[in-house]
């Protein structure tokens, strides 16, 4: 005997349309429940040390001499006043890549979250 399928989701049209909709909702759950779990394992980020804060400001040439500090992307951006002021190759024995200089900013990416980088400079920078 063959079974018309057409006939049978014709028949039934509810139960399919329940049946999707059960589907849907179950995989929105595991994928909820997985994206959650990942979130769990991230990286915890590193306490900064405040000998190294204090360090990366004198290497900018002290409070003074920074203007502002901005996050852009996953890099510091420090402007400065005076580029001359600034120890780029001390900056550069600190970053985790190559320091970028245009103008009066300074742009590089250290061992430490930028974000939060920036809050602890902000803290001393007064």
């Amino acid at each position: 005997m063959i079974y018309d399928f057409g006939e049978f989701f014709k028949d039934n049209i509810l139960w399919f349309a329940l049946g999707l909709s059960l589907l849907g909702i179950i995989i929105c759950i595991i994928s909820i429940k997985l994206v959650k779990k990942h979130k769990k394992h991230k990286k915890p980020k590193l306490k900064i040390d405040e000998a190294y804060v204090t360090d990366l400001i004198n290497l900018f040439g002290g409070k003074e001499n920074i203007d502002k500090i901005d996050v852009d992307g996953n890099k510091l951006k420090v402007d400065v006043k005076v580029v001359d002021n600034v120890d780029l190759n001390g900056i550069k024995e600190k970053a985790k890549s190559g320091v970028f200089v245009v103008n009066q900013t300074i742009k590089t990416l250290f061992m430490y979250d930028s974000a939060t980088l920036k809050k602890e400079l902000d803290k001393y920078k007064g």
